[in-house]
């Protein structure tokens, strides 16, 4: 049970750790365009991971049954929450075509960096040249 409870731990607050860190560039780095409904949208699911995750910190280790019972349902709901963050990213990965990719492997180095640091908003005619 100990080395579950280390390996929920880890993944759990790795993925708190992570959804802070895309949520903080989603709101700095726009490249869809549709960033008026991710940044909050993606702001609550990470607010909601914080919370949880603490929660969880707390009820997992407690010797009383019921709390232990509590930190199953914040497992079951950091993991739910997390896949719902996951699903967000369908906005981004909407514009990625075999082509882009092709585009990209082709490309020198200096060329791949001037491609993705272009803003661009909802358009990609940068891979179409």
């Amino acid at each position: 049970m100990v080395l579950h409870y280390f390996g929920a731990t880890l993944c759990f607050v790795s993925g708190c750790i992570y959804c802070i860190i895309q949520t903080a560039l989603t709101f700095r780095v726009p490249i869809t365009g549709k960033e008026c409904l991710l940044v909050p949208l993606r702001g609550l699911l990470t607010s909601l991971q914080v919370v949880v995750s603490i929660s969880y910190l707390i009820f997992f280790v407690h010797p009383d049954l019921t709390k232990q019972h509590i930190g199953v349902i914040c497992e079951w709901i950091l993991a739910t929450n997390f896949y719902v963050f996951i699903m967000s990213f369908t906005f981004e990965f909407y514009y990625i075509t075999s082509s882009v990719l092709l585009v990209l492997i082709s490309r020198p180095d200096d060329e791949k960096i001037a491609i993705l640091s272009e803003q661009r908003g909802t358009d990609m005619s940068t891979f179409d040249k």
